[in-house]
């Protein structure tokens, strides 16, 4: 019996052996393939640099433009389409690649198109129709890497995926396509696009162009990087808990958050062939997507093309909802606006708090009235557990299964919260056990959902969901208000090496993730002026007070933002009020990177 024991004992370890050996060689292959696929991109055009993206004599000019402004240069033939596809491929290829913000690349396609935008322009301007060129015609933009544009990578920043190649466009990049747009590169992103910290094996570590020690935000950072770096004038990214509104806020630019629903989301490539928790026939906490540009008008032409009136035809889910253009207009006069400076679970720095500021003296000085706002914190808790419950147990754990079937390990910053999923209860009991003992928590409550549930628990979370929806409606009614105002992060962007210790300050964004509510950033000042660099008393003093006060000391001169929502289906609304604050702005603060003005002499 002992000999038998001994064999079946030899036996097991000789397979599990086998079995992880078989796992880390897949995993190396893996490696190697992503490798391979930034080594292709980055030989692709290798050689050819004078002939793609030689000097243009206009690129200060041009990047300077906005949208309008490209499109009036073009028709007025002060510079053609071919040097505006240069002049921002140049910068890409240059700007873009050094901060690690651009995955798949497609400027020859781009010139070729841009060769024949400049052969329309001309025609047009020959029989007096250029002003029915459509609004996008000859416009640079780029497209957030898991998206589908044919003939491009999307690997959403996972190594095994880094072959997978695009057979067709997105529902809405083809609306955007027949808009004019051309379609010039695509932005990084983190692994499995569950981040606020864009960072993956295969395209790099997005950094921010206002200070490259700093992140860029997630899941949407090289997008907002890139315009940012004036290395395109418009993005689409995706947000499911704060992925357009974060990339924004650490990027200075402006951003928004479309209705879950509104607006199509076909052609999302993800980790999961299909995600229950964002699905789109019935899915509890939906991504949606939106523009990032560098101007609030801007941001108001691309919705107006992503709210296609005949967008079902495209894509059966989204629906022919246009833009309601005066909805939009009405949203400019005054009416009772909510405004929220802080939340006590998670209290604002002094410049995320002025930034607040300055958007509601810019409303009142046009005559809106302004509303007190606030949340308790068990409220905020109750979204809390909502979204991670919900995001941890739908989505998390069958990620940590599709990554670790296909052969693929975690990137550190993901380390934290896969244990939390994975481990025995009565180990990340302990956990929670000694963080409440030595002072943390407020960590505790953060993360008490972030752990494997029950189907009844799944359940009773959507429920409260559903709960929350309609005493969020029944707030807003008493109120009075059809806009509210808040901070968008509590601190400017943090340093790269802080994602572990201050990269899940989330309470400013998941609430309106979970109501679907529509959401847009704006960038309001920078951390330049007296306090903006401390962190006062918080009235927990624990760990991540001391990690914040830590990050918070180096972070002068980063832009800061605040965030503008509105009920759901009501997108113009919130930008209606966006353009009303930019609008009443006295003194507006330049915040724009000194970074790539040396590309340009």
């Amino acid at each position: 019996m002992g000999k038998l024991c001994t064999f079946l004992f030899g036996v097991s370890l000789t397979w599990k052996t086998l079995k992880y050996a078989y796992w880390q060689l897949r995993w190396q292959l893996n490696k190697r393939k992503g490798e391979k696929a930034l080594k292709e991109r980055n030989e692709r055009y290798r050689g050819r640099e004078e002939e793609l993206f030689g000097p243009v004599d206009k690129e200060l000019e041009i990047i300077a433009c906005t949208i309008e402004g490209l499109r009036k240069g073009m028709h007025e033939g002060h510079f053609t389409c071919v040097q505006v596809i240069k002049v921002y491929a140049r910068r890409c290829y240059i700007i873009g690649r050094d901060l690690e913000l651009s995955g798949d690349e497609l400027y020859e396609q781009a010139i070729e198109e841009a060769v024949k935008a400049d052969k329309e322009i001309s025609e047009a301007r020959a029989n007096g129709t250029l002003d029915q060129l459509p609004p996008f015609h000859g416009i640079p933009i780029s497209i957030k890497e898991h998206i589908n544009v044919k003939g491009t990578l999307a690997t959403a920043g996972c190594s095994y995926y880094a072959d997978r190649m695009c057979t067709m466009d997105a529902p809405f990049v083809q609306m955007l396509k027949e808009a004019g747009a051309i379609i010039l590169v695509k932005g990084n992103l983190p692994q499995v696009l569950l981040s606020f910290h864009s960072e993956n094996r295969i395209w790099g570590t997005a950094k921010n162009p206002f200070n490259r020690l700093r992140s860029c935000g997630g899941s949407s950072g090289g997008e907002a990087g890139l315009v940012a770096a004036r290395c395109i004038p418009f993005g689409i990214g995706s947000d499911l808990g704060g992925s357009i509104r974060i990339p924004c806020e650490f990027s200075g630019t402006f951003g928004f958050k479309a209705t879950s629903q509104r607006v199509s989301t076909l052609g999302f490539n993800g980790v999961l062939a299909f995600n229950e928790v964002q699905s789109q026939s019935g899915g509890c906490i939906r991504s949606t997507l939106g523009p990032i540009t560098n101007c609030i008008d801007d941001l108001i032409t691309g919705m107006r093309v992503l709210l296609h009136p005949q967008a079902n035809r495209y894509d059966p889910f989204a629906p022919p909802m246009p833009f309601k253009e005066g909805a939009f207009v009405k949203a400019q006069r005054p009416f009772r606006v909510g405004y929220c400076e802080s939340f006590d679970t998670l209290p604002a720095s002094a410049s995320a708090r002025r930034a607040v500021r300055l958007a509601k003296e810019s409303l009142e000085r046009q005559g809106f009235t302004m509303v007190k706002f606030d949340l308790t914190a068990e409220q905020i808790a109750q979204y809390r557990d909502v979204m991670t419950g919900l995001v941890g147990n739908i989505t998390g754990k069958h990620i940590m299964n599709a990554l670790n079937s296909n052969h693929e390990k975690f990137i550190g910053q993901y380390n934290a919260q896969m244990s939390l999923l994975s481990y025995p209860l009565y180990v990340t009991g302990l956990v929670r056990l000694i963080l409440r003992l030595t002072g943390n928590a407020r960590i505790v409550n953060n993360i008490r959902s972030l752990k494997k549930l029950s189907e009844q628990q799944i359940t009773d979370l959507k429920h409260l969901q559903t709960k929350l929806y309609l005493e969020m409606k029944e707030k807003w009614d008493e109120l009075g208000i059809d806009a509210l105002i808040t901070p968008n992060h509590p601190i400017p962007a943090f340093l790269d090496s802080g994602v572990n210790k201050v990269g899940m300050l989330r309470d400013y964004q998941f609430i309106w993730s979970i109501l679907h509510y529509p959401a847009g950033v704006m960038p309001m000042t920078l951390s330049n002026q007296e306090g903006d660099l401390t962190y006062p008393a918080d009235g927990f003093e624990d760990m991540w007070t001391s990690n914040i006060r830590k990050d918070l000391a180096s972070a002068g001169n980063m832009p800061v933002g605040v965030q503008v929502i509105a009920r759901k289906w009501e997108d113009e609304v919130a930008l209606g009020v966006m353009k009303a604050i930019e609008n009443g702005l006295e003194n507006r603060e330049v915040i724009r990177p000194a970074i790539g003005e040396e590309v340009a002499q």
